[in-house]
Protein backbone atom coordinates (compact mmCIF):
# COMPACT_ATOMS: atom_id res chain seq x y z
CA UNK A 1 0.00 0.00 0.00
CA UNK A 2 2.85 2.39 0.81
CA UNK A 3 4.22 1.75 -2.69
CA UNK A 4 1.00 3.10 -4.26
CA UNK A 5 1.20 6.26 -2.17
CA UNK A 6 4.81 6.75 -3.18
CA UNK A 7 4.00 6.31 -6.88
CA UNK A 8 1.03 8.70 -6.57
CA UNK A 9 3.18 11.28 -4.79
CA UNK A 10 5.88 11.04 -7.47
CA UNK A 11 3.25 11.46 -10.18
CA UNK A 12 1.84 14.58 -8.51
CA UNK A 13 5.34 16.01 -8.17
CA UNK A 14 5.99 15.49 -11.87
CA UNK A 15 2.65 17.08 -12.73
CA UNK A 16 3.44 20.13 -10.59
CA UNK A 17 6.83 20.59 -12.26
CA UNK A 18 5.25 20.30 -15.72
CA UNK A 19 2.55 22.86 -14.98
CA UNK A 20 5.01 25.45 -13.63
CA UNK A 21 7.46 25.00 -16.49
CA UNK A 22 5.39 27.07 -18.93
CA UNK A 23 7.25 29.10 -21.48
CA UNK A 24 7.01 32.86 -21.17
CA UNK A 25 5.02 32.89 -24.42
CA UNK A 26 2.40 30.59 -22.88
CA UNK A 27 2.21 32.69 -19.74
CA UNK A 28 2.23 36.09 -21.47
CA UNK A 29 0.82 35.94 -25.01
CA UNK A 30 1.75 39.03 -27.03
CA UNK A 31 -1.64 39.30 -28.74
CA UNK A 32 -5.12 37.97 -28.10
CA UNK A 33 -7.44 38.71 -31.01
CA UNK A 34 -7.72 42.52 -31.18
CA UNK A 35 -6.12 43.29 -27.82
CA UNK A 36 -2.61 44.72 -27.72
CA UNK A 37 -0.66 43.35 -24.77
CA UNK A 38 2.89 44.25 -25.80
CA UNK A 39 4.11 46.35 -28.69
CA UNK A 40 7.37 47.93 -29.81
CA UNK A 41 7.79 51.69 -29.89
CA UNK A 42 9.76 53.57 -32.58
CA UNK A 43 13.02 52.83 -30.73
CA UNK A 44 12.24 49.10 -30.63
CA UNK A 45 11.52 49.06 -26.89
CA UNK A 46 8.72 46.92 -25.50
CA UNK A 47 5.61 48.75 -24.29
CA UNK A 48 3.26 46.78 -22.03
CA UNK A 49 -0.42 47.77 -22.06
CA UNK A 50 -2.35 47.73 -18.78
CA UNK A 51 -6.14 48.01 -19.02
CA UNK A 52 -7.85 48.99 -15.76
CA UNK A 53 -11.64 48.93 -15.48
CA UNK A 54 -12.98 50.82 -12.49
CA UNK A 55 -16.07 52.48 -11.06
CA UNK A 56 -16.70 55.79 -9.32
CA UNK A 57 -18.49 53.96 -6.46
CA UNK A 58 -15.86 51.27 -5.85
CA UNK A 59 -13.70 51.72 -2.71
CA UNK A 60 -11.14 49.15 -3.94
CA UNK A 61 -10.85 51.07 -7.20
CA UNK A 62 -10.30 54.28 -5.26
CA UNK A 63 -7.51 52.58 -3.31
CA UNK A 64 -5.82 51.09 -6.39
CA UNK A 65 -5.88 54.00 -8.82
CA UNK A 66 -3.22 56.24 -7.20
CA UNK A 67 -0.82 53.28 -6.99
CA UNK A 68 -1.50 52.21 -10.59
CA UNK A 69 -1.15 55.76 -11.91
CA UNK A 70 2.16 56.18 -10.07
CA UNK A 71 3.32 52.83 -11.46
CA UNK A 72 2.62 54.06 -14.99
CA UNK A 73 4.44 57.37 -14.34
CA UNK A 74 7.57 55.68 -12.98
CA UNK A 75 7.73 53.02 -15.70
CA UNK A 76 7.80 54.62 -19.17
CA UNK A 77 7.43 51.17 -20.76
CA UNK A 78 3.92 50.89 -19.29
CA UNK A 79 0.91 52.25 -21.21
CA UNK A 80 -2.11 52.72 -18.95
CA UNK A 81 -5.68 52.52 -20.24
CA UNK A 82 -8.15 53.66 -17.56
CA UNK A 83 -11.75 52.70 -18.32
CA UNK A 84 -14.46 53.97 -15.97
CA UNK A 85 -17.55 51.73 -16.21
CA UNK A 86 -20.25 53.34 -14.05
CA UNK A 87 -20.84 56.26 -16.42
CA UNK A 88 -19.53 54.79 -19.66
CA UNK A 89 -21.55 51.88 -21.05
CA UNK A 90 -18.97 51.30 -23.83
CA UNK A 91 -16.30 50.63 -21.22
CA UNK A 92 -18.57 48.17 -19.39
CA UNK A 93 -19.22 46.29 -22.64
CA UNK A 94 -15.47 46.37 -23.32
CA UNK A 95 -14.86 44.82 -19.87
CA UNK A 96 -17.18 41.91 -20.68
CA UNK A 97 -15.62 41.41 -24.11
CA UNK A 98 -12.05 41.49 -22.79
CA UNK A 99 -12.90 38.92 -20.10
CA UNK A 100 -14.63 36.74 -22.70
CA UNK A 101 -11.58 36.93 -24.98
CA UNK A 102 -9.52 35.39 -22.18
CA UNK A 103 -12.23 32.82 -21.39
CA UNK A 104 -12.61 34.37 -17.95
CA UNK A 105 -15.98 34.91 -16.28
CA UNK A 106 -16.77 38.49 -15.25
CA UNK A 107 -20.08 39.96 -14.24
CA UNK A 108 -18.77 43.50 -14.06
CA UNK A 109 -16.45 43.13 -11.05
CA UNK A 110 -14.06 46.02 -10.61
CA UNK A 111 -11.34 46.89 -10.33
CA UNK A 112 -10.39 44.59 -13.18
CA UNK A 113 -6.82 44.55 -14.44
CA UNK A 114 -5.90 43.12 -17.84
CA UNK A 115 -2.31 42.81 -19.01
CA UNK A 116 -0.09 40.31 -20.78
CA UNK A 117 -2.98 37.93 -21.38
CA UNK A 118 -3.94 37.94 -17.68
CA UNK A 119 -7.13 39.12 -16.01
CA UNK A 120 -7.17 39.96 -12.30
CA UNK A 121 -10.09 41.41 -10.35
CA UNK A 122 -10.14 42.99 -6.92
CA UNK A 123 -7.57 44.91 -4.93
CA UNK A 124 -6.32 44.39 -1.39
CA UNK A 125 -3.42 46.62 -0.45
CA UNK A 126 -0.61 48.32 -2.34
CA UNK A 127 1.89 46.06 -0.54
CA UNK A 128 0.09 42.88 -1.65
CA UNK A 129 -2.06 43.23 -4.78
CA UNK A 130 -0.21 46.31 -5.99
CA UNK A 131 3.18 44.64 -5.60
CA UNK A 132 1.95 41.48 -7.37
CA UNK A 133 0.65 43.55 -10.30
CA UNK A 134 3.92 45.54 -10.47
CA UNK A 135 6.12 42.42 -10.31
CA UNK A 136 4.05 40.55 -12.90
CA UNK A 137 4.11 43.54 -15.26
CA UNK A 138 7.90 43.73 -14.90
CA UNK A 139 8.21 40.00 -15.58
CA UNK A 140 6.06 40.38 -18.68
CA UNK A 141 8.06 43.40 -19.87
CA UNK A 142 11.33 41.51 -19.39
CA UNK A 143 10.25 38.78 -21.81
CA UNK A 144 10.31 41.29 -24.70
Amino acid sequence: MKMYYLVALMFLGQLAMFSTAQSQEQRFPKQTKDIVWIEKNAQGESIVHLYVYWSLTCPHCEKSLPYIKKLAKTNPWLKLHLKEVSKNQKHLISLYKMAETLDEPNSGEVPAFFFCGIMYTGYGENETTGTWIKDTLKECHAQK
